[in-house]
C-alpha cells in the first residue's frame, strides 16, 4: 500500500483561506489567499495554524494570546480591514494595542510585561528595575547603567555634560545634538517632523497616531485619545488623563507624600516639582522667554497669552465669526482653530461653540457648570439642599476664569466637598470644630455671603477649638494651669462685652488668642529655666520680655489674672499702648515728598495712592481708611466730599480723580456682594467683606514707603497746627484729649478760638 504524501504549504494556505473567507463573509478569497501566502509559512506552521483555526470557532474575536505567531501576524492584517476581527492581546496586561514580541508560559505577551517580569534589586539604587549590566556583586538596572559616570562626557557640539548617544567622527554628542530621523506623515502630510509609529502605510505623527484610538473613560464618559487602562486585570476599561490620579508616593524632589508620576527619570515626583522644573522656552505672542502653557496652531504660547487669548475672541479672516484667534494664515492674518487647518477638537461638546477648550472637550463655562454641579451633588445624588446660593455665587457672581482656578487650586472648595460628602448640615458649630485656617474663615464667609449660615458678630466660638488644640501640645502642668484664665478669664470677658456692644471687631478673636498664646509661651520659658510661677520675680518677667518682641506685653493680663488668683507675685508689664507726647513723626519734606508720590506716580496701585493720601492728609488709620465706603464719598455743586466722622471733608481734586477712577475700577468688576451688604471703596478677597486693614498697612509700608504711626503723626500735626483741638476732634473722630496732646505738639495754643467762642457762645 502507497503512503498518502503530506500537504505542501500552498494547499495549506489555500485551506486556511477558505476556512476564513466563510467566517468573514465580506472578504476577498483572492486577497485571503495572498496574505496568507505573503507570510511565508513553512509547511509545519502553516499544518499548526489550520489545526488552530479548526479548533477554536471564536479565534477571530477571541484574542486569545495562546494562539501560534502566525495567527498573531495574520490577525493584525485582518483587523487593520476588517472591524469585527480583534487583535490578539498581551496575555499579561491584556492591552490589545502593543506588539507582543514575545512568548512565554505558552502566550504572547508585550515587551512592557516581559521587562516587569525580568525586574530584580539593583545593586546600586536599592530598587526593582530591568536588568541592564550584571556584575560580581549583582544586577545594575538600566537606569543606573544610563547614569554610569563613564557615560557621560562633555559633547561636542553644546558642550553640555550628558550621556553620550552618538559619536560624530570619534567626538561624542549627546541625545538633543545628535542627528534626528526625520519623516513625513503618511496621513496629515507634515513634512520633516519625527516619527511617532511606523505602520504599514508609512510613519505617523503623535498627532495623528492618537487620533484614531478613542477611548471611553470610565469616569467622565467622554471619548479622548489621551487616556490609559484602568489596571491589567480589566479589560476595555480606559480613563482619560483628566480623571487619573497617580498613586500617592514620596516625592523625589520635595520629600512629600503626594500623587506622583514616573516621568524621564523614573523617579516619583509631583505635580508641583514638575512645573517648577519646566524648561522655558519663547513664546511667540509676547516674545517673551518663559513656561509654555500650550502650542496652538501659531506657535507655543506662555499661561499669560493663553489666557488672554481666550479672553478676548475677534473677528476671523477665514470665517468671519467671532472666537479665539489661535492660527495665521498664508497672508499674514490672524484665524480660528477651525480655519487654521489644525486636526484637534474646536469645538465644545455641550453648547458647540468654537474656542480654547478644557482637555479638547468642554469650553471654560461649561467645564466649570460640570464641576461645580459635581462639586454640590451629596452622597444621594442631588444638589445638597442648603448650597443653592453656593452655585449662584460660583457660576455667576465670579468669571469662569476664576472660578475655574478656585476649584483647582483653593482649599476652601476641598474643605467644602468634605463637609458635603459627609451628609450632615453645614453650621457655624461644624465649622468651629475644624482646625482653624484662613481657608476655614473664608469658608465661611462664603456661606454667609450666600445665605447659607447666618451673619455672626464675632469669631470667638473658634476660639475654644483652637485652646483645645493648643493645650494638648503643652505639658500637664502648663495645659491644667492656661486652662482656666483662657477660658472664665479671657473668653468670659470677650463674650460678655460681645453681648452688649451692637458692633464687635472682627479682631476681638485675634485679640484673645494672642494673650493666650503669651501666657503660654511664657509659662513654657519658666519651665525650661526650672522656675515656677509662684517663684517667678520682675527680674525673669523683664528678662522675657526683653528677649521678643512688644507684642509680648500681652503678658500683662495673664501676671494680672495670676497675681489676683494668688498664683503669682505682683508683677508688672508695660502697657502696649503709648504715654505721654507722640514720638518721631515725619518731617513736613518727608510727608510732602510721599504726597506727590501718591498723587504723581502711576507705577503704584491705586488702592495705595488713595490710602496712602488719606493717611498724609487726613490722618486715618488703615482700619478706618479701609471700611469706607461709597456712601461716604458724597458729590455736590462744591465738589467732591468725604465724610470721615460727622463733618463732611472736602476733597482737592487730585485725591478727587484718583477716587473717580478708584471707583470706576470697581464698578467694571463683577459684583460678589448682596444687596443688603455696604459697597466697600477698598473691597476684600472674601465676598462681602473689605480689605483687610493689616494687609493695607503692610503695602503701603512695602510699597510706598509709608510707615503707618510716622506718617498719620505728621498729619495729625499738621492739622492740630491750624485747627483747635475741639474741631480737630469732630473732623476726624478722635477724642478731645488726644487733640489737645496734638495740638501741645503742634506748640498752638488757639488763644483767638477761645475768645471768638467766649464772644460768640454757641446757642
Amino acid at each position: 500500500m502507497t503512503s498518502r504524501p503530506p500537504p505542501n504549504a500552498e494547499d495549506t494556505c489555500a485551506e486556511i483561506a477558505a476556512l476564513l473567507t466563510r467566517r468573514i463573509p465580506e472578504s476577498d478569497p483572492e486577497r485571503l489567499h495572498i496574505q496568507i501566502t505573503a507570510l511565508g509559512l513553512l509547511p509545519a506552521h502553516a499544518r499548526l495554524l489550520l489545526t488552530y483555526l479548526n479548533e477554536h470557532a471564536n479565534a477571530l474575536t477571541s484574542g486569545d494570546p495562546a494562539g501560534p505567531a502566525a495567527w498573531r501576524k495574520l490577525l493584525d492584517l485582518l483587523a487593520s480591514e476588517h472591524p469585527g476581527v480583534r487583535r490578539m492581546r498581551c496575555g499579561s496586561c491584556g492591552d490589545d494595542d502593543r506588539k507582543l514580541p514575545y512568548r512565554q508560559d505558552k502566550v504572547s505577551i508585550c515587551s512592557r510585561c516581559y521587562n516587569k517580569k525580568r525586574e530584580q534589586i539593583c545593586v546600586r539604587c536599592g530598587e526593582l528595575g530591568i536588568p541592564a549590566l550584571r556584575t560580581p556583586v549583582g544586577t545594575i538596572c538600566s537606569r543606573c547603567a544610563a547614569r554610569d559616570p563613564n557615560r557621560i562626557q562633555t559633547c561636542h557640539q553644546c558642550g553640555k555634560t550628558a550621556r553620550v548617544y552618538y559619536r560624530i567622527d570619534g567626538n561624542p554628542v549627546c541625545q538633543n545634538c545628535g542627528p534626528r530621523k526625520l519623516h513625513t506623515c503618511s496621513t496629515c502630510g507634515r513634512e520633516n517632523i519625527p516619527a511617532h509609529a511606523h505602520t504599514e502605510h508609512g510613519p505617523l505623527c503623535s498627532r495623528c497616531y492618537h487620533r484614531d484610538r478613542l477611548r471611553q473613560c470610565c469616569e467622565c464618559g467622554q471619548e479622548t485619545p489621551y487616556a490609559r487602562r484602568v489596571s491589567a486585570d480589566t479589560l476595555n476599561t480606559w480613563i482619560c488623563y483628566r480623571c487619573w490620579v497617580p498613586p500617592t508616593r514620596t516625592c523625589s524632589v520635595c520629600g512629600i507624600d503626594k500623587p506622583c508620576e514616573r516621568r524621564t527619570s523614573g523617579k516619583p515626583i509631583c505635580s508641583t516639582c514638575r512645573s517648577r522644573r519646566q524648561r522655558k522656552r519663547l513664546c511667540v505672542q509676547c516674545s517673551q522667554v518663559a513656561k509654555i502653557q500650550t502650542t496652538l496652531p501659531v506657535g507655543p504660547v506662555c499661561g499669560s497669552c493663553y489666557r488672554h487669548l481666550r479672553r478676548s475672541p475677534a473677528s476671523c479672516a477665514g470665517c468671519g465669526q467671532i472666537r479665539p484667534l489661535v492660527g495665521i494664515n498664508t497672508h499674514g492674518d490672524q484665524i480660528c482653530g477651525p480655519c487654521s487647518g489644525d486636526s484637534r477638537n474646536w469645538r465644545c461638546h455641550r453648547c458647540g461653540i468654537v474656542g480654547l477648550l478644557v482637555e479638547n472637550t468642554y469650553c471654560l463655562s461649561c467645564s466649570v457648570e460640570s464641576r461645580v454641579e459635581d462639586l454640590l451633588t451629596d452622597p444621594g445624588g442631588r444638589i445638597h439642599s442648603q448650597l443653592a446660593g453656593v452655585a449662584t455665587f460660583l457660576l455667576d457672581e465670579n468669571p469662569a476664569e476664576r472660578t475655574h482656578q478656585l476649584l483647582n487650586r483653593a482649599q476652601w472648595i476641598t474643605l467644602l466637598r468634605s463637609l458635603i460628602e459627609s451628609d450632615e448640615p453645614i453650621t457655624h458649630a461644624s465649622l468651629d470644630q475644624l482646625k482653624q485656617g484662613n481657608h476655614v474663615r473664608h469658608l465661611r464667609n462664603v456661606l454667609v455671603h450666600t445665605g447659607v449660615l447666618e451673619h455672626r458678630s464675632h469669631d470667638l466660638d473658634t476660639v475654644d477649638a483652637w485652646i483645645d488644640e493648643l493645650l494638648d501640645d503643652l505639658p500637664h502642668e502648663i495645659a491644667l494651669l492656661l486652662r482656666p484664665y483662657a477660658a472664665w478669664s479671657v473668653l468670659h470677658r470677650a463674650r460678655r462685652r460681645a453681648a452688649y456692644q451692637p458692633t464687635v471687631s472682627p479682631s476681638v478673636a485675634r485679640y484673645a488668642r494672642a494673650r493666650i498664646t503669651a501666657a503660654a509661651q511664657f509659662l513654657t520659658w519658666l519651665t525650661d529655666h526650672d522656675i515656677d510661677l509662684a517663684g517667678a520675680c520682675q527680674a525673669d518677667v523683664d528678662r522675657w520680655l526683653d528677649d521678643g518682641t512688644t507684642t509680648r506685653r500681652r503678658l500683662r493680663d495673664f501676671l494680672r489674672w495670676a497675681n489676683s488668683h494668688h498664683l503669682a507675685a505682683d508683677l508688672h508689664v508695660p502697657s502696649l499702648g503709648r504715654e505721654g507726647l507722640p514720638q518721631h513723626p515725619l518731617g513736613d519734606d518727608q510727608r510732602w515728598a510721599l504726597l506727590r508720590r501718591c498723587l504723581r506716580d502711576r507705577d503704584l496701585d491705586l488702592r495705595l495712592r488713595v490710602a496712602g493720601t488719606m493717611m498724609l492728609l487726613y490722618a486715618q488709620i488703615p482700619t478706618r481708611i479701609v471700611e469706607l465706603t461709597v456712601d461716604d464719598i458724597v458729590t455736590d455743586d462744591t465738589g467732591m466730599h468725604l465724610l470721615l466722622h460727622t463733618v463732611p471733608v472736602l476733597i482737592p481734586p487730585p485725591l478727587a480723580t484718583l477716587i473717580t477712577e478708584l471707583r470706576a475700577g470697581k464698578e467694571q468688576q463683577p459684583s460678589q456682594r448682596s444687596p443688603d451688604a455696604p459697597a466697600w471703596l477698598f473691597p476684600g478677597y472674601l465676598p462681602g467683606t473689605h480689605f483687610s486693614g493689616s494687609r493695607l498697612s503692610t503695602n503701603l509700608n512695602k510699597s510706598a514707603g509709608i510707615f503707618t504711626r510716622p506718617a498719620r503723626g505728621a498729619a495729625l500735626c499738621a492739622l492740630a497746627a491750624d485747627l483747635p483741638a475741639p474741631v480737630l476732634a469732630d473732623l476726624l473722630g478722635i477724642s478731645v484729649a488726644a487733640a489737645t496732646r496734638w495740638s501741645a505738639l503742634a506748640g498752638r495754643d488757639h488763644l483767638d478760638y477761645l475768645a471768638a467762642r467766649i464772644d460768640n457762645p454757641p446757642e
